[in-house]
């Protein structure tokens, strides 16, 4: 025997009706996700069937520059002409959102047309029915809160199906006398929403971390429990976005055991669950050396990193990339972290020398990683402590070559940062990657010092000119030679000539490693480099960007440039761009 919540009532079959309208949406929703997913999938394999070409075409010893590969059909020509058009207009035109971050058209596009769905969708029963405008629109709002909560998870299965991580959601309704307990429930529900937007906007994120996260949590309850007792009969809504979260906390918790070995608390070895190594590699900036075992990653993910012995509580979280990537050789986590207010602020405080322990507790991994290595060409552009997160992309390469699973005939690091002291930040992971490089593999490291060396950085002239052997190493370019790094002057500015010193010691660079190294003055044009490294391409070419606002523009508008449809059809390959932007 069945039993029925509602009786055959007109109120109950006017519910029903604005209950299947938002079942509607979720089947929209699942489509658009199933597609996403599938594009994904076939990405995936788009990238594993180059790597297994890689080994033919690597056969043929076809040197950089090559342009053999623009006498293909008229029909590849076309095809890649296409994607190159779709790729322009959906992911590298943005418009200028200063409030929250540049957005890309693919994100417009979204948000537009997810919003759309749901106001057609709820004003529908309106339009054919007659029916009054509130509750179908209340019950297009409820059902997307499992959404979002699952979108804003950490442990976020729509970004592992799809490749993507998109954050959308509407507000709720209220139609009732003011006074009434609906009103006041509907009133608690819209303040909490708004407050969460409100904290969310991106200079109050920047200036108050700490005061963000807890607000963010508040007022996500408020608005949880104002529409839980709101609209009761669409709670079940509301319990399953519980449900969500509860499974994303339980999900996160078992990270912070199994990568923390937190078992081992009640044990001698105790101290192996928490301790991390701090140095300050310069003026502000840290460097966060933890070896983890248990824990596994991937290039351009990130990690939780809470710190009790300097103050704050269990809640206090704050993400920051992995720089590193683990090896046969060490698992050591690796994080660069500049000091700012709060708990960044406080640990530089704490530290009473220039390397000391300090315990630590990691949850992660989170977020998507890119496999970069199945283009012909990879070029990684940084500004900053945005090194972080493409130097990962960078020492994973590197470690794939070794192993002969790459496509990647060429890897440029661009660097521009204001001193050239800061070398040292990376010093250590670049003496370690660049051993055992493979001759099929090019790499070249472009360091742009935009503090000029004419000016108050003392640093920048003894950092030149060391040595003059003029041996090449395997995979450096043919005119860097061993302890001779370049240095260069960018467009319009004034050339330098330092007196030669010895160096080495002062950057933290092993002979090997320099040789790869290439110093420049002032900005990099990433305009020619993206130029340059699209013209000797003979496979397809990413672009991955990590920086300052300005610098990702520059990267986008110069990919956008390179990459022009009429160029791809004319045999120019095709570019992959990706830009990442930290914070809340």
């Amino acid at each position: 025997m069945t039993t029925h919540r509602h009786t055959n009532t007109p109120r109950d079959a006017k519910w029903d009706y604005d209950a299947a309208m938002a079942d509607r949406a979720w089947w929209i929703v699942a489509s658009c996700l199933g597609l996403c997913s599938l594009v994904h999938l076939l990405r995936i394999g788009r990238a594993q069937l180059r790597k297994r070409r890689s080994g033919v075409s690597q056969s043929t010893d076809s040197p950089r520059g090559d342009r053999g590969d623009r006498r293909s059909s008229v029909l590849v020509r076309t095809a890649r002409a296409v994607e190159a058009t779709w790729n322009d207009v959906v992911f590298l035109r943005t418009l200028p959102l200063w409030l929250y971050t540049t957005t890309s058209l693919a994100e417009v596009f979204w948000t537009v047309g997810y919003m759309t769905a749901c106001i057609l969708l709820g004003m529908y029963p309106t339009i054919s029915h007659g029916q009054d405008w509130a509750n179908p629109m209340g019950h297009i709002s409820f059902h997307q809160v499992p959404l979002i909560i699952a979108l804003a998870g950490r442990n976020n299965i729509i970004s592992f199906l799809t490749g993507i991580s998109i954050l959308q959601g509407l507000g709720p309704h209220a139609k009732h006398p003011i006074g009434s307990p609906v009103v006041t429930t509907g009133i608690i529900a819209f303040v909490g929403l708004a407050m969460v937007n409100f904290t969310s906007i991106r200079f109050i994120r920047a200036a108050a971390y700490e005061v963000f996260l807890i607000a963010h949590v508040v007022f996500v309850l408020m608005f949880l429990v104002g529409c839980y007792f709101h609209f009761e009969e669409g709670n079940y809504w509301i319990w399953a976005g519980f449900v969500v979260w509860g499974l994303d906390r339980f999900l996160s918790l078992c990270k912070i055991i199994v990568g923390n070995k937190l078992w081992l608390l009640a044990t001698s070895q105790k101290r192996d669950t928490s301790e991390c190594l701090v140095e300050l590699v310069s003026e502000g900036v840290m460097r966060i050396t933890m070896a983890r075992p248990l824990l596994h990653w991937k290039a351009g993910q990130h990690a939780f990193l809470s710190m009790p012995s300097v103050g704050g509580g269990p809640h206090e979280q704050h993400p920051f990339s992995f720089a590193t990537v683990p090896t046969k050789e060490s698992r050591k986590a690796v994080f660069l972290i500049k000091a700012h207010n709060g708990v960044t602020k406080r640990l530089l405080d704490h530290l009473r020398s220039e390397s000391q322990t300090v315990p630590m507790y990691i949850d992660g991994p989170y977020g998507v990683s890119h496999d970069v290595s199945s283009y012909d060409t990879v070029l990684l552009v940084a500004g900053g402590t945005g090194i972080t997160h493409v130097l990962s992309y960078f020492i994973a390469v590197l470690t794939q070559a070794r192993e002969g699973n790459v496509q990647t005939r060429h890897l440029h690091l661009v660097w521009n940062t204001r001193h050239s002291s800061h070398i040292q930040w990376i010093g250590p992971l670049l003496n370690d990657a660049l051993v055992d490089m493979p001759t099929s593999l090019s790499v070249q490291i472009d360091l742009h010092i935009t503090k000029s060396p004419a000016g108050s950085d003392p640093d920048a002239e003894t950092l030149c000119g060391m040595g003059e052997t003029k041996t090449a190493l395997p995979g450096s370019s043919d005119s860097t030679p061993v302890d001779s790094p370049i240095l260069r002057a960018a467009d319009n500015e004034k050339m330098v000539v330092p007196e030669l010193k010895i160096a080495a010691p002062m950057t933290g660079l092993s002979p090997q490693a320099t040789a790869y190294l290439r110093w420049n003055v002032g900005r990099a044009n990433i305009a020619q480099i993206v130029q340059e490294d699209a013209k000797a391409a003979i496979g397809p070419m990413h672009v991955t960007v990590c920086g300052p606002t300005q610098l990702s523009n520059d990267t986008r508008g110069a990919v956008r440039t390179a990459g022009a449809a009429s160029k791809v059809f004319s045999g120019q390959q095709s570019i992959t761009f990706n830009s990442e932007t930290f914070g809340w």
